[in-house]
């Protein structure tokens, strides 16, 4: 069966660590947004490091996302009240 072809304006690829004999949690995330208000982008890749690296680059993705659906909101309302 053929691949279908797909055009993505961007791509991540991320690759668990080992200890040698067993695959460790891929702590990697990354985080795109490109719809922030007056055109600023974000671009963020986190790299998790030791035992608990999977639960800190998870909050940090959580946080980020979060934060920037709050400036698109107040954003938005800004715009509308300046209208």
């Amino acid at each position: 069966m053929p691949i279908k072809s797909v055009n993505y304006p961007y791509v991540v690829r991320t690759k668990a660590g080992t200890t040698g004999k067993q695959t460790k949690i891929n702590q990697d995330v990354a985080i795109i947004e490109e719809k922030f208000p007056h055109g600023i982008k974000l671009y963020c890749v986190c790299d998790g490091h030791g035992l608990n690296g999977h639960l800190v680059t998870a909050f940090i993705k959580t946080s980020l996302i979060s934060r920037s659906e709050y400036i698109k909101r107040k954003s938005k309302r800004s715009a509308e009240e300046a209208s």
